[in-house]
């Protein structure tokens, strides 16, 4: 692993942590992180396109592929994930109990996006790596839904535990907007890219707890 890039992401986030105790947080300050993330090749992967809102949805629940994009997910049997997702985002199915909260997340996201942030592994191990105020519960949450028993990272986030990290986030980036007045696509394009480089240059739990935990 590269050592400089490691030292830098410590710094940045002992930036975003301090800024946060401070409550000398801002929308400026995030901006200036991202820009000090992206010298080291790390920002928001700008290859999908963007999303534009208010997103399309059926007006009722379809019964078969009734679009190319339809069709393609009947094709690749996801259409039963689907409906469930048209569920998710018409308020016709409550928030799952084990599994599908990512989805759920992200049916809000579509939904509000400006009150809703999208949650996924990165955007998690971030979480993990900056708040400096985390309780045992959810320390341990987040462990169990990021790491393998063996120590290295999940390819990506399972377990039951997922629904507690993904309602904890959620809190703690509404807490940041609410305060900071920071626009929850900034903190997007902020905490995906850093999860994702902590991920990649702390490559176990042991590294990450001794850089970020202790």
């Amino acid at each position: 692993m590269d050592s400089v890039k490691k030292k830098l992401l410590k710094e940045i986030t002992c930036k975003i942590r301090s800024g946060l105790a401070s409550e000398a947080f801002s929308e400026d300050i995030l901006e200036k992180i991202k820009k000090e993330l992206s010298t080291a090749g790390y920002k928001y992967d700008t290859s999908y396109p963007s999303i534009s809102f208010p997103i399309g949805s059926p007006n009722k629940i379809p019964t078969g592929p009734g679009s190319l994009a339809e069709a393609l997910l009947w094709k690749l049997n996801r259409w039963k994930s689907y409906i469930e997702f048209i569920k998710y985002y018409k308020k016709i199915t409550n928030e799952p109990d084990n599994s599908g909260f990512i989805n759920f997340q992200f049916a809000n996201h579509l939904a509000d996006h400006s009150n809703n942030p999208i949650v996924d592994q990165h955007t998690l191990r971030c979480y993990w790596a900056i708040n400096f105020n985390l309780n045992e519960h959810t320390n341990n949450a987040l462990k169990s839904f990021l790491v393998k028993s063996n120590g290295e990272w999940k390819e990506s986030g399972s377990g039951k535990s997922g629904k507690l990290c993904c309602s904890e986030y959620v809190k703690f980036v509404a807490g940041i907007k609410s305060k900071y007045s920071v626009e929850l696509d900034s903190a997007d394009k902020l905490f995906m890219p850093l999860g994702s480089a902590i991920k990649e240059q702390f490559t176990n739990y042991s590294d990450f707890y001794e850089a970020f935990l202790e």
